[in-house]
């Protein structure tokens, strides 16, 4: 979706536990940031925020695929 409306300066970080399981925080920038961290804010508010990302299926094309990218390159 970055590509479609021309914007490929955008980055996220997650901020996760030493096991993996919980995310402490993230950071991201780019378009619709607000958007995004919306999802992870979420998420961070379930028993299993990493497990529940990652089994979250993103539409494509959408902005919110960075989530899920950043969540199973871990």
């Amino acid at each position: 979706m970055g590509k479609i409306i021309d914007d490929q300066q955008g980055s996220i970080k997650l901020l996760l536990d030493e096991k993996h399981e919980k995310i402490l925080g993230a950071h991201i920038m780019g378009t619709n940031t607000a958007i995004l961290i919306q999802e992870v804010v979420v998420a961070m508010n379930t028993e299993n925020p990493v497990d529940l990302l990652r089994r979250t299926i993103h539409i494509h094309p959408a902005l919110s695929e960075v989530v899920s990218k950043a969540i199973n390159t871990i």
